[in-house]
């Protein structure tokens, strides 16, 4: 199995955060294994790969600048 994730995450303002994942699968389960390693890695790497492509929003909203408060006198 071959795993890759790369993250990239940004704090734009306090408490909001934009991020960026990007995930690459390899994986091969094969009962014959070739002798040589190169000619074993090889093969490994010709395999079809998985690539999960994620991003997320994340924002602070503020109750009180969103619903103006009432002041009490």
């Amino acid at each position: 199995t071959w795993n890759l994730d790369c993250n990239l995450s940004w704090e734009y303002k306090p408490g909001s955060m934009l991020s960026i994942v990007w995930q690459n699968q390899l994986t091969n389960q094969q009962n014959n294994i070739n002798e040589l390693f190169f000619n074993n890695l090889n093969d490994f790497f010709e395999n079809p790969t998985t690539n999960v492509f994620s991003l997320k929003f994340t924002s602070y909203l503020d109750y009180s600048t969103i619903f103006n408060s009432k002041k009490y006198d």
